[in-house]
């Protein structure tokens, strides 16, 4: 799971493809619930920015996310703030989307030029900034999810057990050593109300206010499944949230099986493994936010958008 938080990163930083700047990044701290919350944070020339990008990262770990947040800091005059998440670097999301908060809600206030917001979740990080919109939907203009966790009942059923620490046997809360158990203190079935708290898709009806979603998710992501967006977007569309879902077909040159409306596509092994991420969902994430940070606004005018993408030609069109 880590080397597919690193290889998102630098996924990210690549697609951004931006000559050096003078934009700078720094190490970013602030207090949140009495604790420190650190970051990086990416500030252009400008000093009158109308831009903000709040990243989110996937699990694990506290990665150095100094050269993406410069990049884009760079790219569209935008400041940039990447939060690490308060913890040990395991299931951090209920600190972490508090974090995210306090570091909109400061740097808003620090630049108040800014008029628009995005903010952009990859794996865990979709349900960081899921919970963070859902919580402050008046801070946020535009969510991005790649791939996000939105349905933590799903995420347990699959990978309930990984990532995980040492399991323990001895330990009748958590023998298997889960993250996400050690994150919600028990399983769905005995800390349900943990599970919907840490759950975005069941939050629809709280992000009312923002401009749009943008999800995008590939058919055979076998660590953050697909069925997780469509249920995203059926909720948001429910309530009246406007939203655009990108569905991949295909990662890798490997064939993930047909586009099937309001279900999850047959998946087979790729030549990347079979506990990785469907990476080619970044690609279209990311055109979103360049558009969104270029002052466009994808899809506007449209309450409910779907595409469908062939990875392997790049084509896209709208879903049948």
């Amino acid at each position: 799971m880590r080397k597919v938080l690193t290889a998102v990163l630098a996924l990210v930083a690549a697609v951004t493809a931006v000559p050096a700047q003078a934009a700078t990044s720094e190490r970013y701290a602030i207090t949140v619930d009495g604790e420190t919350a650190l970051g990086w944070l990416g500030l252009p020339t400008t000093t009158t920015p109308t831009k903000l990008l709040v990243f989110g990262h996937g699990c694990c770990g506290k990665p150095d996310q100094s050269g993406m947040v410069r990049a884009y800091a760079d790219a569209y005059g935008a400041v940039t703030v990447a939060m690490d998440y308060r913890g040990p670097g395991r299931w951090d999301v209920m600190k972490g989307h508090r974090d995210l908060i306090a570091a909109t809600e400061d740097l808003q206030a620090r630049f108040p030029t800014i008029t628009r917001t995005v903010i952009w979740g990859i794996s865990m990080g979709g349900e960081t900034t899921g919970m963070a919109v859902a919580a402050r939907p008046d801070l946020y203009d535009y969510w991005v999810d790649t791939f996000g966790v939105t349905d933590l009942f799903q995420e347990f059923a699959a990978l309930g057990a990984y990532p995980g620490i040492s399991p323990n046997a001895n330990d009748t809360t958590n023998p298997t050593g889960s993250w996400i158990v050690e994150q919600t203190g028990g399983t769905p079935a005995t800390a349900p109300q943990a599970y919907l708290d840490r759950s975005p898709a069941y939050m629809a009806d709280r992000m009312k206010g923002i401009t749009r979603a943008y999800l995008s998710h590939g058919v055979g992501d076998l660590i953050v499944q697909y069925t997780q967006s469509r249920l995203m977007y059926t909720n948001l569309v429910a309530n009246g949230v406007p939203v655009s879902l990108t569905t991949v077909l295909t990662r890798g040159g490997a064939v993930q099986g047909p586009f099937v409306p309001n279900a999850t596509a047959p998946a087979i092994p790729t030549p990347y493994a079979l506990s990785a991420h469907d990476g080619s969902a970044i690609q279209y994430s990311n055109e979103t936010v360049h558009y969104l940070l270029s002052g466009q606004e994808p899809d506007a005018g449209v309450a409910a958008r779907e595409w469908v993408v062939d990875a392997t030609t790049g084509q896209r069109v709208p879903a049948p």
